[in-house]
């Protein structure tokens, strides 16, 4: 990447931070510590004009950097900003939460900002209890499907209970199960309670946990677009 055009060190800035101002004397340091701490300050408070540019100028803005040269500005510039932070001692959801009411600002009034709408702008609390709920889900799914294999289990036992019958029906000739038309009619109902019931819970689990949230998910987009 080209470093002629205007950036937020000079060239001579950056390389006496490199060398920590060796060459300089104790005043010249100071000098110079100044000038980067304003331009610091200043680039800093540029953001406040850079967060609504449109995605296109972003994307065209480092067109001829590398990736692994951007993703290593990225993670220092990721950590002068926290340093700053809590140097400051900022609350960093105090921060998030602003952050998030400037982008939905953004998005609604700006041109060209739809990386802004697929930021994941949430809080420690947040996540924190995303994951509860995420886990409470699937504790309550794997409690569903416990009762629903416990039905499927009685329509197993009255399937291998009635197998159990016929096969001694066969092989020793009785009428336990042939003829028994009670406990015929009875086993194939005790099978189908187990199958019909698996079904109705499997069904009202995805139902409650998988559809319906998605249906909420549209209805909620559709009202916001």
């Amino acid at each position: 990447m080209t470093r002629k055009s205007a950036s937020l060190l000079t060239k001579t800035q950056r390389r006496r931070l490199r060398n920590d101002f060796k060459e300089l004397t104790e005043s010249k340091k100071r000098r110079d510590q100044q000038r980067i701490r304003n331009r610091l300050q200043a680039g800093t408070l540029d953001f406040q004009l850079l967060a609504d540019v449109p995605d296109k100028q972003l994307d065209l803005a480092f067109d001829d950097a590398s990736d692994e040269e951007l993703r290593e500005a990225l993670s220092n510039a990721y950590l002068t900003i926290e340093r700053i932070r809590e140097l400051k001692q900022y609350d960093r959801e105090d921060l998030i939460e602003t952050a998030r009411a400037r982008g939905n600002e953004y998005s609604e009034h700006g041109d060209d900002v739809r990386s802004l709408e697929r930021l994941d702008l949430r809080t420690e609390t947040e996540v924190r209890a995303a994951a509860e709920t995420e886990t409470e889900r699937r504790l309550t799914g794997s409690r569903w499907t416990k009762y629903a294999n416990a039905v499927m289990a009685l329509g197993a036992a009255g399937f291998v209970f009635s197998a159990l019958l016929w096969s001694l029906d066969q092989l020793f000739g009785t009428s336990l199960w042939a003829g028994n038309n009670v406990l015929v009619v009875a086993v194939f109902l005790l099978v189908f309670l187990g199958l019909a019931g698996w079904t109705l819970i499997m069904g009202a689990n995805v139902l409650k946990h998988d559809v319906s949230p998605y249906v909420k998910r549209l209805v909620d987009e559709k009202l916001h677009s």
